[in-house]
């Protein structure tokens, strides 16, 4: 063997024993240390004793061997806890009178093709967290989809209700509207009978030359005030029939606003489904004396959803009445560009806040939407 310089020595036992790749350990035969080094030193974490860090061959096997002076031990030592943090090195093990000597180191080829197992394992563990990341989001995507889907869906729940609602009260109010007609019809008729057979008869009585008869019919005709009924009746049957004509024009409007019977994709009149929504939304106005311009050239056809169109027609109404003081005004204007159309709707109210504006296309997120 090579000669080599004290000092080198000296640097190459302290080297060992501060190495922790390196393992040396010296027991007495009651299986005490005596003495160990770094590496050794840093595996009695797990174990109460040094000697129980030894699982296979254990360490009584090599004290109990009868040699002396000699290698009672080589190959594969497993040392650790005896449970998941075991591992093993190359090792000897040799044995005087009093002592036995550990010497080992950790397999570098091994440890190599640990870490490269190791480094295998972490790049699957990457891609794996990449998988659940990107499942994650796709869960997600289809998770505000489904949102999106279920407030489309209670959305239309409610348009329904609205229009069976507002298509029910039509059809109720149709009835009585028929009845008052028809009883109107008649009291008109009726009427004018008994308005010819009073003056028929007042005229038999003044050509009866019977002045105390005559006197007395004069005095029943002032009593009564016949002149002005007869004179009245006729307002009265005028503003009873444009009554009941604005009554069934309401009811016209209800319907064409509900459009229960319209659901499907279709050509629908632009305008009037504006007036429809305007009559329903008429008595709103009349509370707070808000006055609408509507402001159109002509007729407009689209294809549509009518009564979705009109619902939200009746929410930037409500919303724009609701922004707006009394006498407030509300301006609709309507620009036919042919293969579509513009509806402005514009007020004189307090315009929606900076921090709500933003969010008016977030479906079914905002209790006010309206333009400006």
């Amino acid at each position: 063997m090579n000669q080599i310089h004290d000092i080198w020595k000296e640097k190459i036992d302290a080297l060992w024993n501060e190495s922790k790749a390196f393992v040396v350990g010296v027991f007495n035969l009651q299986g005490e240390l005596l003495f160990s080094n770094e590496g050794f030193q840093n595996l009695f974490e797990m174990v109460k004793s040094p000697k129980d860090i030894f699982i296979n061959p254990k360490l009584d096997s090599l004290l109990n061997k009868s040699t002396n002076g000699e290698e009672i031990f080589r190959g594969m030592l497993t040392l650790g806890d005896g449970g998941r943090n075991n591992f093993s090195i190359e090792a000897k093990a040799y044995k005087n009178h009093n002592e036995v000597l550990v010497v080992g180191d950790y397999d570098v080829g091994h440890l190599i093709g640990t870490n490269l197992k190791m480094v295998e394992l972490n790049q699957e563990i990457n891609n794996l967290q990449r998988e659940l990341i990107k499942e994650k989001k796709i869960l997600q995507v289809t998770l505000d989809k489904l949102k999106e889907t279920q407030d489309m869906l209670i959305h239309s729940e409610k348009m329904n209700a609205l229009g069976q609602l507002v298509a029910g009260i039509a059809h109720e109010i149709n009835n009585p509207i028929a009845f008052v007609s028809s009883n109107l019809h008649f009291l008109k008729d009726a009427f004018e009978d008994v308005q010819k057979a009073y003056t028929s008869m007042e005229k038999l009585i003044q050509n009866s030359n019977d002045l105390p008869l005559y006197e007395e019919s004069q005095k029943i005709r002032k009593q009564y005030d016949i002149s002005y009924l007869f004179e009245d009746f006729k307002d009265l049957e005028k503003g009873s029939f444009d009554g009941l004509m604005r009554v069934k024009k309401i009811v016209e409007n209800l319907k064409v606003f509900s459009r229960l019977d319209e659901s499907a994709f279709q050509d629908s009149e632009l305008v009037e489904n504006i007036k429809a929504t305007l009559v329903v939304a008429e008595p709103e106005f009349k509370k707070r004396h808000i006055k609408v311009e509507l402001n159109v050239e002509h007729s407009i056809f689209l294809e549509c959803y009518p009564s979705e169109l009109n619902q939200v027609f009746l929410n930037l109404i409500i919303n724009a009445n609701q922004a707006m003081e009394e006498e407030g005004i509300l301006k609709i204007d309507i620009e036919d560009r042919g293969a579509s159309a513009v509806v402005r709707f514009s007020d004189n109210g307090c315009g929606i806040p900076d921090e709500v504006i933003k969010k008016i296309f977030n479906p079914l997120k905002i209790e006010r939407i309206r333009t400006i």
